[in-house]
């Protein structure tokens, strides 16, 4: 078979094109020591002896695999838990939801509608000054108290900031 020949028809074979026959050729070639240097890198793809189909005696293998499970021990499966559990487990949860139900519809039975209005106690409020110019001036003192102690608060932190901005003026900056 000459060099161009083996070419179409490794290309065939790449390109799943090849019949069984034109792979045992070109098993055939690559088994003879005269390859082309060229194609010397596709010898290892023709060099096992793996049939392209399977024998006729494969359907018979594994359909006899099959017949042999269906017939043969049956499958065994695992469990964590006995039978027994999961069935009181069960029983639990039905029971255990019946008294909550029994019991949230026992309690809505006892509430009526007229009692399920929630009165919040609300003290009395009694005025501290029966003046109200009395109280103006009492609420501008205790409003001027607040605003001291504000600008107390402002000018303190204003401080600190000019603190740390000549801090950070005296220490270099690292990179």
């Amino acid at each position: 078979m000459d060099f161009d020949q083996i070419k179409i028809l490794i290309e065939k074979y790449f390109d799943a094109d090849t019949s069984v026959e034109e792979e045992r050729l070109l098993k055939e070639y690559f088994a003879n020591s005269e390859v082309a240097t060229e194609l010397e890198i596709y010898k290892p793809l023709f060099e096992n002896d793996v049939p392209a189909l399977p024998d006729q005696t494969f359907d018979e293998k594994i359909l006899g695999l099959i017949d042999d499970n269906k017939t043969g021990k049956k499958s065994t499966t695992v469990s964590f838990f006995p039978k027994w559990l999961k069935i009181a487990a069960v029983f639990i949860l039905i029971v255990g939801g019946s008294i909550l139900w029994y019991h949230q519809t026992q309690n809505e039975k006892i509430v009526s509608p007229e009692s399920a209005q929630l009165e919040i106690p609300r003290p009395e409020i009694n005025d501290t000054y029966t003046d109200p110019e009395q109280a103006r001036k009492e609420l501008e003192k205790a409003l001027a108290l607040l605003s001291s102690k504000l600008d107390q608060g402002n000018s303190a932190a204003a401080e600190q900031v000019n603190r740390l901005q000549i801090i950070s003026k005296v220490i270099p900056e690292q990179n």
